[in-house]
């Protein structure tokens, strides 16, 4: 059975489309092992693992930030390429079957402020917000409100 799964950060995701058209969302997944030495001290090794995820999953994912720590699961491919030198190469990467998020990175200091005042500006003074959380892309500042409080229901 081929089966892998990493918890890690995510670096360097990337979106394209092929020629024949498949959506293909390429990326990488930073992980950390400890390990004693001899003298009996813990140290840290980092391993960055490359993902290719196709289709469905690829659009899906397509907004995985740098820093997420994220869940992956898949199998791993190696594959066979020549070089410009004429020399075979080889490339291993994991072929992505789920992605899962565990955290995303922390938001920069100001989005409070733009919460407030995107909050404030969108809001009538009898009418209570009920967001459920906000997410930062790049300088836009998207709401995911609840259609209702719960006592609403």
């Amino acid at each position: 059975m081929n089966h892998i799964t990493l918890i890690g950060t995510t670096k360097a995701p990337e979106t394209k489309t092929t020629a024949n058209g498949f959506d293909l969302l390429k990326f990488q997944v930073v992980t950390e092992d400890e390990y004693p030495t001899r003298d009996g001290e813990s140290k840290t090794r980092s391993e960055t693992h490359n993902c290719v995820a196709w289709g469905n999953l690829a659009k899906l994912r397509a907004d995985l930030q740098p820093g997420e720590l994220v869940s992956v699961a898949g199998r791993i491919q190696t594959r066979k390429y020549t070089g410009k030198d004429g020399q075979d190469r080889y490339f291993t990467e994991v072929v992505v079957s789920d992605v899962q998020r565990l955290r995303q990175p922390p938001l920069p200091a100001h989005t409070g402020d733009k919460l407030a005042a995107v909050v404030e500006d969108e809001f009538a003074d009898d009418d209570i917000p009920f967001i459920r959380n906000a997410t930062l892309y790049g300088d836009e500042l998207y709401l995911h409100r609840r259609s209702k409080a719960p006592w609403e229901r």
